[in-house]
């Protein structure tokens, strides 16, 4: 924050009385969008951006422009990892000319703040969440639009899944969690290592409710908390998934690795219990859920 904050009111104090034509402050998008993990250089940026509104209300000369990333120049060209997540995350790089050209007409036009930034907006409401954008950027961002691809997303997973042999579940929800982690991330799906835990990928805990609010918005189902507490990993949690998208074929799958005496005997077992049984069962199993919640809740308070 130092160089940004310091640098500018210094300038501010020695040039107050000193006839300006231009005070232009050299801001960022992120303080108009947020950045994830960058609240020092979020919060330097609006800073630029207060002192230009603070000096036009007292009739002196300032512009803060709040510049996307330059492609080919700069901190964000000569870290190719960097480029690449800005632009997975919808912040896409301005040609040095186009710069140019925007600095001119703001220069000549004199607002007290202008954005200059080429967005993929609804790339940027995915990796910031559409609760977090403002409801003009909402609206820019097509927040209703997101929602509905929400359904059809949830939608897709459930057919292909009616429709895919048992072997090729699996594969079907670990490539959709891949992406829905990739999004929170804001890295390539390809580059992560699904048997890898997910604290280790960088997930921590406003992701990981991030990342149940979508899962539990597109497949309308109910993700707890503790399954991402426990930091699990991509394959783990598409399994985890499955088991609820498919109950039918998890029973089978888990009933498969066990010896058909085994199985038999469960099942008969089962048959025999009474409706009052399997009801103080259920009852016993909802309680465990419920102790293990507010245990979680009473954790997270800690």
């Amino acid at each position: 924050m130092s160089p940004k904050v310091d640098g500018a009111w210094n300038l501010h104090a020695l040039t107050l009385h000193r006839p300006l034509d231009f005070l232009v402050l050299f801001s960022s998008v992120s303080s108009l969008v947020g950045n994830p993990g960058q609240a020092n250089y979020v919060a330097a940026n609006a800073f630029l951006d207060a002192l230009a509104h603070y000096r036009r209300s007292r009739g002196l000369p300032a512009t803060t422009i709040n510049w996307g990333h330059v492609a080919g120049a700069g901190y964000v060209s000569r870290h190719q990892e960097l480029s690449e997540l800005l632009t997975s995350r919808g912040f896409l790089g301005l040609s040095s000319k186009q710069a140019m050209e925007a600095l001119g007409r703001t220069l000549q036009t004199k607002p007290i703040q202008m954005g200059v930034m080429r967005m993929d907006w609804q790339k940027v409401a995915r990796s910031l969440s559409t609760a977090a954008l403002s409801q003009r950027l909402s609206a820019l961002a097509g927040a209703s639009t997101l929602e509905q691809q929400g359904g059809e997303e949830g939608s897709r997973i459930r057919e292909a899944l009616l429709h895919a042999k048992p072997e090729e579940c699996e594969e079907i929800v670990q490539t959709y969690i891949r992406e829905q982690v990739a999004r929170v991330l804001g890295a390539s799906a390809s580059k992560l290592d699904a048997d890898r835990l997910l604290n280790e990928l960088g997930l921590d805990s406003l992701m990981g409710v991030e990342l149940r609010n979508r899962v539990e918005s597109d497949l309308a189902l109910s993700l707890p908390m503790r399954e991402l507490m426990q930091s699990p990993t991509i394959n783990s949690l598409s399994r985890a998934i499955l088991g609820q998208l498919t109950p039918s074929a998890s029973v089978s799958q888990d009933a498969a690795s066990l010896p058909q005496e085994a199985t038999e005997q469960l099942a008969a077992r089962v048959e025999q219990l009474s409706d009052e049984e399997v009801d103080s069962l259920l009852s016993e199993m909802l309680g465990e859920e419920a102790d293990e919640a507010k245990q979680l809740e009473e954790e997270m308070r800690g």
